[in-house]
């Protein structure tokens, strides 16, 4: 799995997918507390952003994918959810809200759009290449829930977390490899 990750671009998208890992669990983890509504109404909004997860990770980010390709799509998509982060410091609960739910819409195209670079960059097998990514992304999710409570500015840092994120998959040149008839096979077994 870590063998894996030898591979550059790879590399380059787990640790992008790190950081807005964390920033979407801070999203998670930490808007809930500054909201201080009741279960039921936190339960609405997260409600309205996963019917936004669902949406755009089905159909709008292949969408986006095959119009602007999977990296140029998920550094815009991950710039994008840093704006989301500013958006929801700004200290005002009815834009919170809002910023939470159209959150979702930019958390599906990306957990859609990294998982596609992830699997298509690399030369490794995709079980494989999946491990090494999911492992680095995952661990970025661990640490933001673990310490976002201890931040003075957890939808900053997110920000700035992202950021970062669109920074490591700008740089270097790498070419995706194409999906072959075999990964087709395989999504085809497990959805069918």
């Amino acid at each position: 799995m870590l063998k894996a990750l030898r591979h550059p671009g790879l590399l380059r998208t787990a640790l992008g997918s790190a950081p807005y890992t964390g920033a979407f669990f801070a999203v998670l983890a930490w808007s809930p507390f500054v909201l201080h509504y009741s279960a039921v109404a936190i339960g609405l909004i997260f409600f309205g952003w996963g019917v936004c997860v669902a949406v755009s990770s089905a159909w709008l980010a292949p969408r986006l994918a095959d119009r602007f390709g999977e990296r140029r799509a998920t550094i815009a998509a991950v710039l994008a959810f840093a704006a989301l982060m500013l958006v929801m410091a700004v200290p005002n609960k009815p834009l919170l809200v809002v910023a939470v739910i159209v959150s979702g819409l930019v958390s599906g195209l990306l957990n859609t759009l990294f998982t596609g670079t992830a699997m298509s960059i690399s030369p490794a097998p995709r079980p494989v290449a999946g491990a090494g990514y999911n492992f680095l992304r995952w661990l970025g999710g661990a640490l933001a829930a673990t310490f976002v409570g201890h931040l003075a500015q957890p939808f900053v840092v997110a920000a700035v977390a992202c950021v970062l994120a669109a920074g490591l998959l700008a740089i270097g040149r790498t070419k995706d490899r194409p999906i072959t008839p075999a990964d087709v096979l395989v999504g085809e077994e497990v959805v069918g």
